[in-house]
């Protein structure tokens, strides 16, 4: 057990304006430090996990991932060393594409080893290795090649694995955190309905990125179909039966989309 970053700071990076709460050295040197004094640790929750956001917006001239300067200024050894010295266990996060689920570099098939090996350089002891911006077909083969690299290091890592999570939504199944709902509606054309699409996010504290095949969910008309988001007012273009809608859903919120075949 433990504590992750994006429970309670999400994303936020600006420090200028908000110096306490941003996810910078200070804040998880204050967080070992409740851990270890409070009697986290001792009651089990020894892992202190950095989510999303903590990386520059670019890889080094050398293709290595590196923590934000201003925010880590003394590096990621460092604030691995000043975790352990805690008798916690530190964790990082990335994710298996070519960015993060809030857009800071993410780790593609040719970064995959030299990811692991600045990870182990880290001392880390837990990896998150979140699936935005991949296909099931690619995470298949991708986070079983990384795990292989984890492996190689020969540090010990708790593989975070979000594979199965997404394999879940890309398969429109209703689980506890998410359910997809479809409705046919007007306008009807060539004898095709249109359909509201409803996607639900029950969580009350995680974001979801969810993938949406259109012939899994039944649209299968040829001509494709005009997509809209009805409550952000955002026309989303077209959509093919073998296209997938990717859409990002707030924790407790919902997205409403409407698919209209296209005339003609």
């Amino acid at each position: 057990m433990g504590w992750m970053s994006w429970e309670r700071f999400r994303c936020n990076v600006d420090c200028y304006k908000d110096p306490d709460n941003c996810l910078s050295e200070k804040l998880f040197m204050r967080m070992a430090d409740h851990l270890a004094d409070d009697g986290y640790r001792d009651a089990g929750y020894v892992y202190l996990v950095i989510d999303d956001c903590w990386s520059e917006r670019q890889r080094t001239n050398d293709g290595y991932l590196m923590a934000d300067l201003e925010r880590f200024p003394r590096g990621l050894n460092f604030l691995s060393d000043y975790i352990h010295s805690k008798g916690l266990k530190f964790g990082m996060y990335t994710n298996y594409g070519h960015s993060t689920c809030m857009g800071f570099p993410g780790t593609e098939d040719h970064d995959m080893e030299k990811d692991a090996e600045r990870f182990a350089a880290w001392k880390i002891d837990y990896l998150k290795v979140d699936g935005c911006h991949t296909t099931a077909k690619q995470q298949s083969k991708g986070y079983t090649r990384f795990s292989e690299y984890l492996n190689k290091t020969n540090r010990p890592i708790v593989y975070s694995c979000s594979w199965p999570y997404y394999d879940l939504f890309l398969n429109k199944v209703e689980d506890k955190d998410v359910s997809v709902w479809l409705r046919p509606i007007t306008p009807v054309v060539d004898g095709m309905h249109s359909y509201a699409i409803a996607i639900i996010n029950h969580n009350t504290s995680y974001s979801a990125q969810v993938w949406l095949p259109l012939d899994q969910l039944g649209l299968n008309y040829t001509k494709g179909y005009q997509f809209r988001n009805v409550i952000a007012m955002q026309d989303l273009g077209t959509y093919f039966p073998h296209n997938r809608h990717e859409a990002g859903v707030q924790s407790t919120g919902v997205v409403l989309l409407k698919a209209v075949p296209n005339r003609g």
